[in-house]
């Protein structure tokens, strides 16, 4: 009796997991690769790209042709349902593992992003390192550009993000990060707004040049759509206060010590040449002197490639323009916006938690309290 009970044990445990969605094999579930969200009269519209197995190139890993992916948007009154009802469209279970980003669009409340994110933060599947943007537009508009430089349009959105934010002029925008600012701190959070343009690619240029009845086989010029980023937003307490230009972005990566590399400026000889610049280390620390809080950034910086070209004044010039550029992000952030962009309060709970206690983390006078102090050493 007791090794029958066992057995049926065993067998209801083998059965149970069957019913479950999330133990579904994936080859049978249907691959999202980026959701967006829109704000809508009647709710929320979801768009999802889906990885489409059976399109063109669905039997090989990339399809330089055709992007293989099937967007399908849906509006309910929940992103929940919105969801529920793409599931239903596509008779598929969602897979969300493979989800590479979260595009938000205008007018999405920005006041709770943990309850508009809840949908993702609540399955295991989700990776908290999605990349999280804003659409100039609308998300259902970047969703359905059909980039053609790979296999899944998505992949390439992050990669374009991916190379803004290597070239510093991105800040980092990934979901985690998204949420811990916005719930720190004065609740202010940065992140990249995506637009579309339009490129030619440039075929059939000489044909145009060819006389009147002369023919050519080759394919008419295309105009391809490209995504961009030209600015961030800055949002506090839900509500974007301020745009930030791809420059100012720079800037904000070297007094957060985030910045890779980045391209500046310089004058010889009555000519402005281009130098690329790494960021060799950004050391940043609070302390207390005289009564105030001193946000204190020391970066670091080194010239790369054209070392050689540049003398003592070039030197000087980009201490000058990284200092200048940092010392105007700081004003136009703290002074315009009120905003707390280098995550100063939460520096001043760690390097200063007896000042952060006697205010009990209150944000707006703790900024009150705030000096910089930015120090730019160059190496070349």
């Amino acid at each position: 009796m007791k090794r029958w009970f066992f057995w049926m044990s065993v067998m209801l445990l083998l059965l149970i997991p069957i019913c479950n969605h999330q133990d579904l094999e994936i080859a049978d579930r249907a691959l999202v690769h980026a959701v967006g969200i829109d704000h809508s009269d009647k709710g929320v519209t979801v768009t999802l790209q889906i990885f489409k197995s059976d399109g063109s190139g669905g039997e090989t890993a990339i399809d330089p042709g055709k992007p293989n992916i099937l967007v399908i948007s849906n509006t309910a009154e929940t992103i929940e349902q919105a969801i529920a009802e793409c599931e239903n469209q596509l008779g598929e279970v969602l897979f969300l593992g493979h989800n590479r980003l979260i595009v938000l669009g205008p007018g999405v409340p920005l006041e709770q992003p943990q309850r508009l994110l809840t949908y993702f933060i609540g399955t295991r599947e989700t990776y908290l390192g999605v990349k999280t943007v804003l659409a100039k537009s609308s998300a259902k508009e970047l969703l359905n550009v059909p980039l053609v430089m790979g296999a899944v349009s998505a992949e390439n959105f992050a990669e374009v993000i991916d190379m803004y934010f290597e070239n510093g002029s991105a800040p980092i925008c990934d979901m985690l990060q998204f949420l811990g600012a916005s719930e720190n701190g004065d609740r202010t959070a940065v992140l990249p707004v995506v637009t579309v343009k339009e490129s030619s690619d440039g075929k059939n240029k000489e044909d145009k040049e060819k006389p009147q009845g002369q023919s050519s086989e080759e394919e008419p010029e295309t105009v391809q759509p490209l995504i961009k980023t030209d600015s961030s937003a800055v949002i506090k307490d839900g509500k974007i206060v301020g745009e930030l230009s791809a420059q100012e972005i720079i800037y904000l990566n070297w007094l957060t010590d985030k910045l890779n590399s980045t391209s500046l400026s310089v004058e010889k000889d009555g000519v402005r040449i281009g130098v690329k610049v790494k960021n060799r280390s950004a050391l940043i620390k609070i302390d207390k002197q005289n009564g105030r809080l001193v946000y204190t950034a020391d970066i670091q910086a080194e010239v790369l490639g054209s070392s050689g070209l540049l003398g003592d004044d070039q030197v000087k010039q980009l201490r000058q323009q990284i200092k200048d550029g940092c010392v105007h992000l700081i004003n136009k952030a703290y002074g315009e916006f009120d905003a707390d962009i280098l995550g100063a309060i939460q520096l001043i709970k760690f390097y200063c938690p007896s000042v952060y206690l006697e205010y009990g983390g209150d944000a707006e006078k703790l900024k009150e309290m705030l000096d910089f102090n930015i120090s730019v050493s160059v190496k070349k």
